[in-house]
């Protein structure tokens, strides 16, 4: 059993500054430098209410599991540096300490 840490960001890939394509993109490049021993990156989309109604965001998750500070001053990164570049309100970040095995 490992001591990991299990880092699940969530990220919107519609932005006042970017396309959907070139916030994918983006997304991609800053999980390749920040993450660079592995992750893991999953389509989907975002939904919640606004004053236009239902809204569906397209999406990423990505999940990194590691140990230490290094693995969370990276996620901190990743996190600011997209919340930056692509204008988003938020950015969510669950952290969470499961049973971890690699088998």
């Amino acid at each position: 059993m490992s001591n990991a840490t299990t880092f699940t960001i969530t990220i919107g890939l519609e932005s006042p500054a970017l396309t959907e394509k070139q916030a994918e993109q983006f997304a991609h490049a800053l999980a390749a430098k920040h993450f660079p021993s592995g992750h893991t990156i999953t389509q989907a989309t975002g939904r919640w209410e606004s004053e236009r109604g239902i809204v569906d965001e397209p999406s990423l998750i990505i999940t990194v599991i590691g140990e230490g500070q290094a693995y969370r001053a990276a996620v901190g990164a990743f996190c600011h540096e997209y919340k930056k570049q692509a204008e988003q309100d938020a950015v969510l970040l669950q952290i969470t300490k499961p049973e971890t095995y690699w088998i």
